[in-house]
């Protein structure tokens, strides 16, 4: 019984097919070879062998099977195991597949190396993965083989179907790729002529009527731009194509950043914009400004579109997720007209918005709100709400944001000695943000009075600064008031950047020491209470596009098969005081660049255009930095309207150094011209 024992575990660790147990599998040589094993014992082990699923099977050094069993002669004519002994491989399997068996039992009797886990087409049952290993006698010469040999059919064609779908999934993310690329570069190439050339009609004589027709005709271009833009990030979330990356993020800009986009619209509707960072929020996370900077934006642009009185007022605050993980915290407050309860999660769906009557009053397509909550998640974040109808909304994103090795907080402004302050405005939301400035700087505040409630007694109490609303209705003489009864407090006031210098002079003049334009920034505030410089105070001219510094005129080159596009840009261009020469496709360019090297007048710019016939933008950019000497290199500027993730970073790897998205601005392209003047 020992002996039978032994030669069933044999058996068995053969179809485990694991490299430790080839000893185990080598001492069966031992056991098939003893002439004098027992009957019975040779009826259990052929009962054990024939029990199993898998082939087993014994070849002798004569290519002969000594031994198969049950399973070793399913599908064939043979009735019973003993059958097979003395058969070869070629009574089991086509020639060309028992011919490839041959030569590997050849080349393990040969080499004495085993074989294993080789898969092999078998026979007609599909797959089947093979291990054979060397039989041995008690000289230890190789006197044959055991073989074992498992049908892996279902695992092959499950593996093969997942390659098949992994390989159809990429060919459609591809085709996805690249039906968005085509969509973005066909809807914005024809904006980029209507908000292009309503930008240079603005900039020509024109009487008041028509002048509003222009204004009205921009408008609706730029809701047009945003409604393409919304569709597009849409569409990329849907299919899986938005990918968020990982970089250093300040904190703050991205913040001001959102604020300053906002501060137009805010400033048009008469409402307060306002923001503040608590002091744990770190300079830098880890994240991606883009994104994060894109749902912000949302955020404000909608708080603001259903705000009409009051103002909004974004919060930054650091906070920690339950699994522990650090995360920053923004809550976008409005006083606006709430949502009604059964309403709120309806927002979030595309196209979809609380009011969704024929006579809706506030337009839009419903698709911020869906975006923003669907980039959050994709930051791994949530973005929730709160509200109740009739008395505003708190929108709170929650972005998990790795503070960086290093990165403090923001450094913070030291108290202002234990002085007292006084905050006279004309919305709660500038109440509030004064009151926890305040605190942070260590004054003894007061706000949410009156001037009358404040010189109401006979002898004020006496304030070291006082901070004035510019929106009140009474401002100049509440001014004058604080002045006469303050004498020694350090009056400041808030004012809205579209205040004309006259406004200024006569606030100056009735005793305002400073002012601090709207959104208030923390340190342009801070400043101006410690008086040590004056706070910039922009003319009214800054709200139009101020004239650009005289520079010499540049040597440029355009490449843009879009006969509009090209008028747009040669005209801007013309604007600015430049000329320009203009081909139609991306050989032409690189043919012209050489011309203008050869004739001692090269381009100093060359505008490129990224989708165009014959050679397009990127292909022409990487031969122009392959084929022209260092020093002849002129300064490349991709033109795409495309503006899909990754666009500027295929552009910069092709060879070029800056990136103007379409529809071009007038602002952008000068910022650009002035950054080529400095470099040539």
């Amino acid at each position: 019984m020992p002996r039978v024992r032994s030669m069933a575990s044999l058996v068995l660790s053969a179809t485990s097919q694991r490299r430790d147990e080839w000893p185990l599998l080598c001492r069966l040589q031992k056991s098939m070879l003893r002439k004098r094993l027992a009957l019975p014992q040779q009826r259990l082990l052929r009962s054990i062998v024939d029990t199993i699923p898998d082939q087993i099977y014994v070849v002798g050094s004569d290519g002969r099977f000594l031994l198969r069993n049950q399973a070793g002669i399913a599908n064939t004519s043979l009735e019973h195991p003993d059958e097979a002994v003395g058969l070869t491989e070629y009574d089991f399997a086509p020639a060309h597949l028992a011919e490839k068996s041959v030569q590997d039992n050849e080349q393990v009797m040969t080499t004495g190396i085993p074989l294993i886990g080789q898969e092999e087409y078998g026979r007609g049952r599909g797959w089947m993965q093979a291990t054979k290993i060397p039989l041995r006698d008690e000289a230890g010469a190789i006197i044959g083989l055991v073989g074992v040999s498992r049908d892996v059919t279902d695992e092959k064609r499950a593996t093969l179907e997942i390659q098949r779908a992994r390989e159809a999934a990429e060919a459609s993310e591809e085709a996805k790729s690249e039906f968005l690329a085509n969509m973005s570069h066909e809807l914005r190439t024809p904006m980029n002529g209507i908000i292009g050339m309503t930008s240079l009609l603005e900039q020509t004589e024109l009487t008041a009527e028509q002048r509003d027709f222009v204004a009205t005709i921009s408008t609706s271009g730029e809701i047009l731009l945003t409604l393409i833009g919304d569709v597009l990030d849409l569409s990329k979330i849907e299919a899986g194509m938005l990918d968020v990356e990982y970089a250093p993020v300040d904190v703050r800009q991205c913040v001001a950043t959102a604020i300053d986009q906002l501060a137009a619209l805010a400033l048009k509707k008469d409402i307060e914009l306002a923001y503040k960072c608590a002091p744990d929020v770190p300079t830098y996370v880890l994240g991606d400004a883009t994104r994060l900077g894109q749902v912000l934006a949302n955020l404000l642009s909608n708080a603001v579109k259903f705000t009409f009185e009051g103002g909004v007022m974004l919060s930054v605050s650091m906070v920690y997720l339950s699994d522990g993980c650090p995360a920053l915290q923004f809550d976008v407050r409005d006083t606006g007209i709430g949502i009604a309860p059964d309403k709120v999660e309806l927002i979030f769906e595309s196209f979809t918005q609380a009011d969704a009557s024929t006579t809706r009053q506030f337009g839009g397509t419903g698709l911020g709100l869906s975006i923003s909550r669907r980039l959050a998640r994709i930051m791994h974040g949530d973005l929730t709400v709160e509200s109740t109808l009739g008395n505003g909304a708190t929108f709170t994103l929650t972005v998990p944001a790795e503070p960086l090795p290093g990165a403090s907080s923001s450094p913070q402004h030291s108290g202002l000695g234990k002085k007292r302050s006084l905050a006279i405005t004309y919305c709660v939301i500038l109440d509030e943000l004064l009151a926890y400035y305040a605190s942070t700087w260590d004054l003894t505040h007061t706000g949410g009075v009156t001037c009358d409630e404040i010189l109401s007694g006979e002898a004020p109490d006496p304030f070291d600064f006082v901070i004035l609303d510019g929106r009140l209705p009474t401002f100049f003489a509440d001014l004058e008031r604080l002045r006469t009864a303050l004498p020694h407090a350090r009056i400041v006031v808030l004012q809205s950047i579209a205040a004309d210098s006259e406004m200024r002079e006569r606030a100056r003049s009735a005793g305002a020491d400073d002012f601090v334009y709207k959104p208030i920034k923390v340190a342009t505030l801070y400043d101006a209470l410690r008086g040590e410089e004056p706070t910039h105070a922009p003319s009214a001219n800054d709200l139009d596009h101020a004239e650009p510094e005289p520079f010499r005129p540049l040597r440029i080159l355009v490449a843009e098969d879009n006969l509009i596009n090209q008028r747009v840009v040669i005209r801007m261009l013309s604007k600015l005081g430049h000329l320009a020469d203009v081909v139609p496709n991306g050989q032409l360019a690189l043919e012209a660049v050489h011309k203008g090297i050869a004739s001692d007048d090269p381009y100093v710019l060359v505008l490129m255009d990224i989708q165009m016939p014959v050679l397009d933008g990127l292909e022409a950019t990487r031969r122009i930095r392959a084929e022209v000497a260092r020093d002849a290199q002129p300064y490349i500027s991709a033109l795409t309207a495309n503006a899909m993730e990754g666009d500027r970073e295929r552009c910069v790897e092709a060879g070029a150094d800056d990136y103007l998205a379409k529809p071009i601005r007038i602002d952008a392209l000068t910022d650009l011209l002035q950054r080529v003047a400095s470099d040539s």
